[in-house]
């Protein structure tokens, strides 16, 4: 996987390459026991009689130790040389695949129960705060021995701690923090299709090429083309060869087939450009060399040398990450190669045969005398092998534990300048908040590699940015705005990445030069939801509720260590008053997006509950005035919608009328408030939020499409006369209004110029505030078919009907593809029978 002088190569990796990085324990090591793939285990394990009967489960432990290093640093050499001219890539299938993975794994980790200590890890503890004191009433009484470094002292025991709290930390967790870090460092892990180049990477007829790839990789599924060779590979890689699910069958072969003919398109209009499948699969590596001749029969001489041109096992990394362990030296002179290339899958068919002479044995513990080599030569690698994964153990530790020698600077002037009647408890988490903080700086650096890809994607997204405001934070406030707009604001990542640095100017800084205030908080919380914003509008839901979270934490681990955060007021002057309030409003939209079931809802109302509080909280601190409340009635009028639309989409609730009742409540108290905020807009003594014309484009928008919805389930349930407690609050005159406030604010005509013939009349997207995501113009659609209305277009037929509801890119939540199958069977039905 090294640089091509020649080729624009492509990486898309394997969901098993994501998962060896997150969670090398469950990869690397090869037994039976604790199911373990073998990634780490290149060579065989040794036989368990070769120890000596008071070693055997030690140098077993030691084993695993060491196959768990080597698996996690294959991977990370595989992302890391990716990372150096792309985000990480998926093939769809794949990318598909990895979004379910980590949705059960944040789902294990949010449930985990909390910890127990044994008492001789609380003994541990007490040690290492014994030792935390020592340092503190060294350091305050300046008697510190002068032929010991405080500052080393000091990052010594922190590194002990960093272990220490990772090996307590939940196997779950520990693999979520694992996949939010690769998030992280590579802007996004994206679908192929979405990779959207640097301009310095691609040269412009590459750029051109990659964008028709991209289109017809989109609607190829299922051509003649793609059908042809899907047999083919899902024969190579089916279960009678080697065994899997049916649904990793699936997806193997899909990925296969897309990956097969993508570059057979490449070869035939850009031969500089090509794509390579980067695994961890032994066997269907292995399937895929052993089967030329299947593959010459099926699509050409090009596929006959797919296996070597197009797909690379992680062991082929082996000799590269070598250079990055320090290892002796057994002859005394240049140390060779682990395997002397051996492992290297390049273009000679040699390698495949030693991967799989060392493949076919690598899982299993037997003698390795079944490599049939000369015992001299047994042992010779075994002693290399020793040395490598003793390094990789080492290298793999040192990544574990993290730097903390700037931390422990600022924990020394800390420590000599805080309280001296600090108890144990009060010392301990200063050094936790203080190593909490150094983490949010790290994790809230803008990275540039995915960027293009996810403002591409946010552009074309299927929702817009969750309806954040801060009203007196301009440059904050102005970034959430500038997300909404349906022109490009922000047109390369080094035009985002220089608006998001400026962040910095609504905050508090600790005062230049300062070795002891490390008070970046504000900083961080921001940047986490603007980053979560981001990711929400390109629909990675996920990702950004992780992003609300640790905003939010920032928040309660201030009001725990009673430790306000300083803020910068318009004067200049300190505050110290933060609640929460976007970070949790951010939470409660992604939750709601992401539910799966009614647990998932009624976290999502509890967190939207948390958000009203801390804005009454904002109120008495006369600080967010121009925050409204009807965004939150807003959004819980959402919540009632999504409760009705999954309890619609189960098996044995047909009318769901308990549902369908608290939808028509929640839509009347909206209508309310919003009533009620017209009439206080000649008042003077109410904040400017609680007034009807200072209400914002993207809430007015919001308010719109959720009555729309209302429409709909009106109109549906009118139709099949089912009848609940509640009467619907919407009737024709509201849509017609609310649909005007989607043609005014939103770029709806300019999204229905892109699915009609008709050229649309009204405002341009230039001047529309607003994104209209495919759910909003379906909505408006369906909504003006109901009353007859002509300022927008409307479906003459029944195939202009399916045409308007075909595209999968509006399937978000779990009860998307029911809805829109519904909404669209109402507007048949509504076409059919004139309305």
């Amino acid at each position: 996987m090294g640089a091509d002088n020649k080729r624009r190569v492509l990486y898309v990796f394997d969901t098993d390459v994501i998962v060896a990085h997150c969670a090398p324990w469950r990869s690397g090591p090869a037994d039976d026991v604790f199911l373990g793939r073998g990634y780490g285990q290149v060579l065989p394990q040794k036989p368990y009689e070769s120890y000596p009967p008071g070693r055997r489960q030690a140098a077993l432990f030691e084993e695993r130790r060491r196959a768990e290093a080597v698996c996690w640093l294959l991977a990370d050499k595989a992302l890391r040389n990716a990372l150096e001219h792309q985000p990480i890539l998926q093939m769809g299938p794949h990318f598909a695949e990895t979004l379910r993975v980590y949705e059960a794994v944040k789902l294990d980790a949010k449930s985990e129960p909390a910890y127990v200590r044994s008492t001789a890890e609380a003994r541990q503890d007490h040690i290492l705060n014994q030792t935390l004191q020592f340092i503190r009433i060294n350091v305050q009484s300046e008697k510190w021995p002068l032929e010991i470094n405080p500052g080393h002292f000091l990052s010594n025991v922190l590194s002990r701690m960093q272990v220490r709290d990772l090996q307590r930390t939940s196997p779950f967790v520990r693999e979520w923090d694992g996949f939010l870090d690769l998030v992280r460092r590579g802007g996004g892990i994206f679908e192929l299709t979405e990779f959207r180049p640097r301009d310095a990477s691609m040269t412009e007829h590459q750029a051109e090429a990659w964008t028709k790839i991209c289109s017809r990789l989109k609607r190829q599924r299922n051509s003649p083309e793609w059908n042809n060779l899907y047999p083919v590979f899902q024969a190579i890689v089916a279960p009678d060869r080697y065994q899997r699910s049916r649904d990793r069958l699936e997806v193997d072969t899909e990925t296969l087939t897309d990956l097969a003919l993508a570059n057979k398109w490449l070869s035939e209009t850009e031969d500089s450009l090509r794509i390579v499948f980067v695994t961890g699969d032994r066997k269907m590596v292995l399937a895929l060399a052993a089967a030329r001749d299947i593959l010459r029969g099926s699509e050409g001489e090009m596929a006959s040398r797919f296996a070597f041109d197009h797909v690379h096992h992680l062991w082929s990394l082996v000799d590269s990450i070598g250079a990055d362990i320090t290892l002796p030296s057994r002859n005394g002179g240049r140390r060779s190669e682990l395997f002397s290339g051996f492992l290297a899958f390049d273009e000679n068919e040699q390698s495949a045969a030693e991967v799989d002479r060392l493949a076919r044995y690598a899982i299993r513990a037997e003698p390795a005398l079944t490599f049939r080599l000369l015992h001299q030569d047994i042992e010779q690698a075994y002693a290399r092998w020793d040395d490598f994964s003793e390094g990789a153990a080492n290298l793999h530790r040192y990544f574990l534990s993290g730097n903390t020698e700037e931390i422990s600077e600022i924990l020394i002037e800390k420590l000599k300048f805080g309280d001296p009647n600090w108890n144990l408890e009060k010392l301990r988490a200063v050094v936790q908040e203080t190593m909490a903080r150094a983490r949010d700086r790290s994790n809230v650096e803008f990275s540039g590699i995915g960027a293009n890809s996810i403002l591409d994607a946010h552009r074309h997204g299927v929702r817009n940015p969750p309806d954040l405001m801060f009203d007196s934070l301009k440059v904050t406030h102005r970034i959430f705005k500038d997300l909404a707009l349906p022109r490009r604001i922000f047109l390369d990542a080094d035009d985002f990445a220089r608006r998001f640095e400026r962040i910095v100017d609504d905050c508090y800084q600790p005062p230049l030069g300062s070795t002891v205030d490390d008070d970046h908080r504000q900083e961080c919380y921001l940047k986490y939801l603007v980053l979560g914003a981001l990711f929400a509008s390109a629909n990675r839901w996920l990702v950004a509720e992780q992003h609300a979270e640790s905003a939010a934490r920032i928040i309660e681990r201030a009001k725990d260590l009673r430790d306000p955060i300083r803020t910068r007021s318009p004067r200049d002057e300190l505050r110290s008053h933060m609640s929460g309030r976007e970070a949790y409003y951010l939470l409660a939209v992604s939750t709601r997006v992401r539910a799966r079931d009614e647990r998932g809802f009624d976290e999502s109302e509890r967190w939207l509950r948390e958000a009203r509080i801390r804005l009454q909280e904002d109120r008495k601190e006369r600080t967010g005035q121009g925050v409204p409340y009807i965004r939150f009635d807003c959004e819980a009028l959402a919540l009632s919608l999504s409760r009705y639309y999954h309890a619609r989409s189960q098996s044995g609730e047909p009318r769901a009328d308990r549902f369908a009742d608290a939808v028509f409540r929640q839509a009347r108290a909206v209508l309310n408030e919003r009533e009620a905020m017209a009439r206080r807009n000649a008042s003077t003594d109410v904040p400017p939020g609680d007034k009807l014309d200072n209400l914002p484009a993207s809430t007015r928008a919001s308010i719109a499409t959720n009555i729309l919805q209302v429409a709909a389930i009106t109109c549906f349930r009118d139709r099949k006369e089912y009848c609940g407690n509640e009467t619907s609050p919407v009737g024709r005159a509201l849509i017609s209004d609310e649909l005007g406030t989607l043609i005014d604010s939103t770029s709806l005509l300019a999204e229905l110029e892109r699915v009609s013939v008709e050229e649309a009349t009204g405002p341009a997207t230039a001047s529309a505030e607003i994104i209209c995501s495919p759910l909003m113009m379906r909505y408006a659609v369906v909504a003006a078919m109901m009353i007859g209305d002509s300022r927008i277009w409307r479906p003459q037929n029944l195939q202009e009907v399916d045409e308007l509801f075909q595209s999968r890119e509006i399937v978000v939540t779990s009860y998307d593809r029911w809805r829109f199958d519904m909404l669209r069977n109402l507007a048949r039905e509504l076409l059919s029978q004139g309305g």
